[in-house]
């Protein structure tokens, strides 16, 4: 756990910690980390098993890019640089294939998470109305 995501459970009053505060606390950019390769090598590769539902095809490579991508769209999203327009044109194009992607990375980890998430999911809507 960070400095700074002890002291963020703290402000939040949270004494008691669990694995899974500090799990949820950490940043996209600690799990980049954790994905580089010598970090990873260091850690005997046991960031992967918190994938524990990733295709065996899929390996360190494959999922720092993803976290990597996801990181730079929010980025964009917290940014305010368009994410929903090519030459000034609506194309959702990115923005669906990001919501693939961060739901497929989530499914990885917990199968139940994208079920967990569809009542409050409601990007699909949003640009069915937009399109």
């Amino acid at each position: 756990m960070t400095q700074r995501s002890y002291q963020a459970l703290r402000y939040k009053g949270r004494h008691i910690f669990w694995k899974n505060n500090a799990i949820a606390e950490q940043n996209l950019g600690f799990w980049n980390s954790l994905f580089e390769k010598k970090p990873f090598a260091v850690l005997a590769g046991a960031p992967l098993s918190v994938f524990k539902n990733k295709p065996t095809s899929i390996d360190r490579s494959h999922i720092n890019t993803r976290i990597i991508e996801v990181r730079e769209f929010r980025n964009r999203i917290n940014h305010n640089e368009p994410v929903c327009f090519v030459d000034g044109k609506k194309d959702f194009s990115y923005a669906l294939d990001m919501h693939r992607k961060i739901m497929e990375l989530l499914e990885w980890i917990d199968d139940d998470i994208p079920q967990s998430l569809a009542a409050i999911d409601k990007v699909m809507i949003v640009i069915e109305k937009h399109s």
